[in-house]
């Protein structure tokens, strides 16, 4: 038994089994469990088992159960880039949304837009929209969210 390519290799019962993994930014545990046949016909369970999430385990009778064996399954690489860039993402947008909202908390901008003078709508739309480009540019950083800030 063995992963190669994000594929976990064995051989039981004579029989060769391929069987795709899924693709993780965390390292994680694959394990493998013979299973009744009248539960899976091929008389395999597999579970990947993840930090912080509960483990799947065969839902028939666990006495006719055998763990035949775990397995590291390493991270993706383009998972954990893609997570990385998940998460950059998220902090650009609190620190978009907090801006906004320390200049133009949401009862103001309401009140602005329902009956402000023409000259702070245009100030407010101004405003948000350069921290909304600021958010939405290729490589945010914050000391352009500073000047964005200080030149309002």
């Amino acid at each position: 038994m063995h992963i190669e390519n994000r594929t976990l290799h064995l051989s039981r019962q004579g029989a060769e089994h391929a069987i795709a993994l899924p693709t993780l930014a965390v390292a994680s545990t694959v394990c493998v469990w013979a299973v009744p046949a009248d539960y899976r016909a091929d008389g395999l369970f597999v579970s990947v088992r993840i930090p912080g999430v509960a483990q799947d385990i065969p839902a028939c009778d666990l006495a006719a159960c055998t763990l035949l064996g775990e397995l590291d399954l390493e991270p993706d690489a383009a998972a954990v880039e893609a997570a990385a860039a998940a998460e950059r993402l998220a902090e650009v947008n609190r620190l978009a949304a907090a801006a906004i909202q320390a200049r133009y908390p949401i009862h103001r901008q309401l009140n602005l837009l329902r009956d402000g003078p023409a000259a702070e709508r245009k100030a407010m739309a101004t405003y948000i929209n350069a921290v909304r480009d600021w958010a939405n540019s290729s490589a945010p950083d914050a000391a352009d969210l500073r000047a964005i800030e200080q030149a309002a």
